[in-house]
């Protein structure tokens, strides 16, 4: 059964992709393989488009999004 993706959800997935990047999985592959257990691929794609998209808030006052160069992603801050 496929589970509706909210804006809450959206971010909880766009967190542990940010900590995943940060730790060196930075492709969609490596991403799979290291949340497969977690999430399903129609999951972590709509967290990838949300990380994109939005700033996620990291903290009380630091911001960060997801980048994407070709097929890499990378986290910047602001």
């Amino acid at each position: 059964m496929k589970r509706k993706l909210t804006l809450k959800y959206k971010d909880d997935i766009s967190d542990d992709i940010k900590t995943e990047i940060q730790n060196g999985n930075n492709t969609f592959g490596k991403l799979r393989k290291a949340l497969n257990h977690t999430y399903t691929d129609r999951e972590l794609k709509a967290g990838l488009r949300h990380g994109l998209k939005d700033w996620l808030i990291s903290g009380l006052t630091s911001y960060t999004k997801i980048t994407k160069d070709k097929k890499t992603y990378s986290v910047i801050k602001s």
